[in-house]
C-alpha cells in the first residue's frame, strides 16, 4: 500500500512541473488579458461586480447590455464539468482570511461567436481589519492553442487523487493508532487480522497468555491452530464466523479452546469485521477468560433452581415455609407478619412436627370449622405432591377464624427442584381477604350490570312497542283517510274532511318522529346548549304568536307576564327554554277544556350569583290534571295518564321526558303539582348570565299577508332537488303559491344553470342537501365563488336534515336560511318573503 501511495505522489508531482512550465511560458507569451473587480459588503454579501470592456471583449461582447455587470453574465459562459470546481476554489479562497489559499486557476469558457477554450484567472484579495473581504480584482488571460488540453485534466485528476490517497493514508494511520492503544491497555483479550489470510496481526498482552504466544509472530502460528481445534457451544456460530469472512457483521458466542502447552480456557468472545479506509477487510475479537466463572456456575446452578422457587413465592408470600424429607420435617423459611402464623403455631413448629402434623395443628387453631374437611383433602401430603408434579403452582383457598375475625387466605406450594426426583416443597400463606372481597364486589357488579341490561332490554322492547303503536295509529289515520278520499273523490266535503285529518295525523306522526330524534340526540350527548343574548320580552312575544292560535281554537285565555324582572336582556340558549316552554304550554293548550286558562308568569328572584340572575317560570292551566301516581312518572319516556289514552288525546310521551332532560342540561330544575279535575303548575327554575341592559327592539309594522304574497307573485325560482316524488310535490305547491319554478336534478345543475343565467333569471334558490353528485354545501360555495352577479342569489336550504348543527352547516357554507322536510307552506312562503322582501 505505501509502494502505491509512493507512485502515485511522484506520478502527480512530475505532472504539477510538467504543467507549470507549459503555464510560465504561456503566460509570459499571450497578450490576450482582461480585467474584473468585485466588491462585498460588511456582511460578506456582493455588492458591485464590474467586467472591464477587455473582459468582454475576450469573449465577443461589446456592451454592457450583451454582457451586464454581473456574476451570472461570466459564471454562466463556464464549461458545466468546470463549475463546481471554479466555484468551490472562489469561495475557499475568499474564506481563508489568512491569505494562503490563492486564487489562481484553468477552466474553460465559452465566447459568443467561439467554442470553449481554456482560460488562466489569477485574482488578489483586500480585506477589512477582520479579515473580511472587501475587494477582489483579477485578471484573465487567454491560454494559447498550443496548451496540451488533456494535460491539464490530466493534472487537475492527479492532484485530486493525490490529495485523496494522502488522506486515506492519514485516516489509515489514526485508525490503527487508535485501535492499538485500546487494545494495549485493554485487560480484555484483543485479537485483529486481516482477512481472508490472517496476516497483518496484532494481539494484546492478554491474548498472548490464552494462545500461550510469546510474540505476535508466534501467534501468527498459534491463533489459527488453536482456532481450529476450538469447541463450540453453538454450532451455528461457526457459520457465522465463515460468513463474516467476506461481509461486514458480528457475533457474540462461547468456545473453548486449548493452547499448544495444554491449558484450556472458556472464553466469551465478541467478533466483528469491518471494511477499513484502504478497503481491507479486517477482523476484531474481543474476549474473556471466563474458566472460573464455569466451575462457580456449575456448583451455583443446582442452589439457583432451589431458591428460584422459594424467593418466588417468598416476593408474594409473607409466610414461606419448606418441607423436606418426604413431609417428616417442616422448617421455617420467611415469616413477616405475625398476623399471618400466630404465636401458637410458630411455638408448635419449633418442636419439629411433620408435614401432616403440622396441619392439623393448624387447620384446628385457624381455619373455619366448614371449611375443616375441603382443607384435609387438599392438603393432604399426598394430594399436594400429585398436583406440584403437574403443574408449577398448586393453590388452595380457605376461610381462616381467628379471634372472632374471618378471613380468606391462600395456600401456595410448588416443588423446589423440577428436574430432580426430590420431593421437597415450599408452601406458602398469603391473606387474601381484599382481592376475595373485591371479587365479590366484581361479581356484584357484574349482576347489577347484567340487571341494568336486561332491565334496558325490557326497555328498548317497551321502547319499540310503544313506538310501533303511536307510529302505526297516525300512519293508520294516513292509510285509512287516503283511502277513503281516493273512494268518495266526488263528495267534496267529504274529501276536504279526510284530507284535514290525514294533515293531522301527518303532523302528530312529525311530532313524533321529532320528539324521538331529540331524545336520541340529547342521550347520545350531541345536543348542545349554546347560550347567545336573548330578551326576555321578544321570548314572550314569539312565544305568543306561536301559542295564541291554538289557544284561541280551544277558547283559552292566554296570559303571559313577568313579575319582579329588573334583568330582561340574558344569556341563554333561545332555542331550547323556548322549546321546553312550548312542550309544557302546549301540554296545558291540549289537556284543558273548552273555556279554560292557561298561563306563563316569569319571575326573577333573590340571591343570583354574582352577574347572574335567577328566574323561575311558573306556567298554568285549567286542565284535566294529573293523578298523584302518575305525576311520579310524568318525566319518564313513553308516559301518558290513563285519562289522555281514554280521551283520544294524541301525544307521543316523550315531550315531558325531554323537557326534563334540557332542564338537567341548562342546570335548573322543574317541578309538577297537578290535582285531578282541577289543573297543572310546573316550576321551571333557571339561572343565567345577565348581558346588560340592552332594552327589546321595538317591533317593526309588518306586511300584510295580502301585501306579502302580492309582492312574492311572479318570483323565479330555482328548486335544486333529487328525489322526483319530492321535486313534484314542491313545483306543484310552489307554482300554485304563485311562483315561477325551474328545476335541477344535482348540485352539478344548480351551479352549470347559474353560471350560464343571466343576472336577474333567478331571484332564489331552495337546495336540497343530500344528492347523488354534489351536495346542497358545495353547490352553494361553488354558486358564492361564481365572477357574476348570481353569486349572491339568496339560497334557501329545503332538506330533511334538520337538526341545529345541520341549520349551523347550511349558513356556513353561504346560505341564507334552513327549512327542514316536510314542507310546511307557509313556513316556506316566510322564509322565501324574509330573504327576498
Amino acid at each position: 500500500m505505501d509502494e502505491k501511495n509512493t507512485s502515485l505522489q511522484e506520478m502527480s508531482q512530475e505532472k504539477s512541473l510538467q504543467a507549470n512550465e507549459v503555464v510560465s511560458n504561456e503566460l509570459l507569451a499571450t497578450a490576450a488579458t482582461a480585467l474584473w473587480h468585485i466588491e462585498y459588503d460588511e456582511k460578506g454579501e456582493m455588492s458591485k461586480c464590474i467586467w472591464s470592456s477587455s473582459f468582454r471583449k475576450m469573449f465577443g461582447y461589446d456592451s454592457q447590455a450583451d454582457f451586464p455587470d454581473e456574476w451570472d453574465s461570466w459564471f454562466k459562459l463556464i464549461y458545466p464539468a468546470d463549475k463546481e470546481y471554479v466555484e468551490k476554489e472562489y469561495t475557499a479562497a475568499l474564506q481563508d482570511y489568512s491569505d494562503a489559499k490563492i486564487y489562481d486557476i484553468e477552466y474553460r469558457m465559452r465566447g459568443k461567436q467561439s467554442g470553449y477554450r481554456w482560460y488562466r484567472d489569477v485574482a488578489h484579495i483586500t480585506r477589512r481589519a477582520d479579515g473580511t473581504p472587501s475587494v477582489v480584482e483579477g485578471v484573465v488571460v487567454l491560454q494559447k492553442s498550443s496548451v496540451n488540453e488533456q494535460l491539464r485534466l490530466a493534472l487537475r485528476e492527479a492532484e485530486k487523487a493525490n490529495r485523496e490517497s494522502q488522506a486515506k493514508t492519514e485516516m489509515l494511520r489514526r485508525t490503527e493508532e487508535f485501535n492499538r492503544s485500546i487494545l494495549d491497555k485493554s485487560a480484555c483479550g484483543m485479537v485483529s487480522y486481516r482477512l481472508p489470510n490472517h496476516d497483518n496481526m496484532y494481539l494484546n498482552a492478554a491474548a498472548l497468555r490464552v494462545f500461550g504466544a510469546r510474540d505476535i509472530a508466534e501467534a501468527e502460528t498459534e491463533v489459527p491452530r488453536a482456532l481450529k481445534a476450538a469447541v463450540f457451544n453453538d454450532p451455528t456460530v461457526v457459520k457465522k464466523l465463515i460468513e463474516l469472512q467476506t461481509q461486514d457483521g458480528s457475533v457474540d458466542f462461547e468456545c473453548q479452546i486449548t493452547n499448544s502447552k495444554g491449558r484450556t480456557s472458556n472464553l466469551l468472545l465478541y467478533s466483528e469485521t469491518v471494511m477499513n479506509p484502504l478497503g481491507e477487510r479486517i477482523a476484531y475479537t474481543t474476549f474473556l477468560d471466563i474458566s472460573e466463572n464455569k466451575q462457580l456456575q456449575a456448583i451455583n446452578d443446582r442452589l439457583s433452581k432451589q431458591n428460584h422457587v422459594i424467593n418466588g413465592l417468598a416476593s408474594e408470600y409473607s409466610s414461606v415455609w419448606l418441607i423436606e424429607d418426604e413431609g417428616k420435617f417442616v422448617r421455617r423459611y420467611k415469616d413477616t407478619n405475625a398476623n399471618i402464623f400466630v404465636k401458637e403455631i410458630i411455638s408448635f413448629v419449633e418442636k419439629e412436627p411433620s408435614y401432616a402434623e403440622g396441619m392439623e395443628y393448624y387447620k384446628r387453631v385457624c381455619v373455619h370449622e366448614d371449611d375443616w374437611a375441603e382443607f384435609d383433602k387438599k392438603t393432604r401430603y399426598e394430594t399436594v405432591l400429585a398436583e406440584i408434579r403437574k403443574k408449577p403452582v398448586y393453590n388452595f383457598v380457605y376461610r381462616r377464624h381467628y379471634q372472632g375475625k374471618i378471613e380468606y387466605f391462600q395456600i401456595s406450594y410448588a416443588l423446589v427442584d423440577k428436574n430432580s426426583d426430590s420431593s421437597n416443597f415450599v408452601m406458602g400463606f398469603k391473606n387474601i381477604n381484599d382481592l376475595v372481597l373485591a371479587d365479590h364486589k366484581r361479581s356484584e357488579e357484574l349482576a347489577a350490570a347484567l340487571a341494568a341490561a336486561e332491565q334496558a332490554n325490557i326497555a328498548k322492547t317497551q321502547f319499540l312497542n310503544s313506538m310501533s303503536h303511536d307510529i302505526r295509529t297516525p300512519m293508520n289515520a294516513i292509510i285509512g283517510f287516503t283511502s277513503l278520499a281516493a273512494a268518495h273523490m266526488d263528495k267534496p266535503e267529504l274529501l276536504q274532511d279526510y284530507l284535514q285529518k290525514i294533515s293531522v295525523a301527518g303532523e302528530h306522526l312529525l311530532a313524533l318522529i321529532n320528539d324521538v330524534l331529540d331524545m336520541s340526540r340529547i342521550e347520545s350527548g350531541k345536543m348542545k346548549i349554546v347560550e347567545k343574548p336573548m330578551h326576555l320580552s321578544e321570548l314572550l312575544q314569539e312565544i305568543r304568536t306561536i301559542i295564541q292560535p291554538t289557544a284561541s281554537a280551544k277558547q283559552l285565555a292566554l296570559v303571559l307576564d313577568t313579575v319582579d324582572v329588573e334583568h330582561e336582556h340574558i344569556i341563554a340558549d333561545k332555542l331550547r327554554l323556548t322549546q321546553v316552554l312550548l312542550n309544557i304550554l302546549g301540554n296545558g293548550v291540549k289537556f284543558n277544556k273548552v273555556g279554560g286558562m292557561i298561563s306563563l308568569q316569569i319571575k326573577e328572584e333573590r340571591n343570583a350569583p354574582q352577574g347572574c340572575a335567577n328566574y323561575k317560570f311558573i306556567i298554568r292551566d285549567t286542565g284535566i290534571g294529573m293523578s298523584a301516581e302518575f305525576q311520579k312518572h310524568i318525566f319518564e319516556s313513553f308516559s301518558r295518564a290513563e285519562t289522555a289514552t281514554v280521551s283520544g288525546i294524541q301525544g307521543t310521551g316523550l315531550g315531558m321526558a325531554i323537557t326534563k332532560k334540557i332542564v338537567d342540561m341548562m342546570n335548573g330544575t322543574i317541578a309538577v303539582k297537578s290535582k285531578l279535575g282541577v289543573g297543572t303548575e310546573f316550576d321551571v327554575c333557571l339561572t343565567f348570565r345577565i348581558a346588560g341592559e340592552k332594552k327589546a327592539a321595538k317591533p317593526q309594522p309588518a306586511q300584510t299577508k295580502a301585501e306579502i304574497e302580492a309582492a312574492l307573485q311572479g318570483k323565479h325560482i330555482l328548486l335544486v332537488e333529487d328525489n322526483k316524488l319530492n321535486q313534484e310535490i314542491a313545483q306543484t305547491i310552489l307554482t300554485e303559491a304563485g311562483f315561477v319554478i325551474d328545476t335541477a336534478d344535482d348540485g352539478t345543475v344548480a351551479v352549470e344553470k347559474l353560471r350560464q343565467a343571466a343576472a336577474g333569471r333567478y331571484d332564489l334558490v331552495l337546495m336540497d342537501i343530500q344528492m347523488p353528485l354534489m351536495d346542497g354545501y358545495e353547490a352553494t360555495r361553488r354558486i358564492r365563488a361564481l365572477n357574476t352577479e348570481n353569486a349572491s342569489i339568496p339560497i334557501i336550504a329545503m332538506t330533511a336534515n334538520a337538526f341545529d348543527e345541520d341549520k349551523e352547516k347550511a349558513l356556513a357554507a353561504g346560505m341564507n336560511g334552513h327549512l327542514a322536510k316536510p314542507i310546511n307552506i307557509c313556513l316556506l312562503k316566510k322564509a322565501i318573503a324574509k330573504a327576498l322582501l
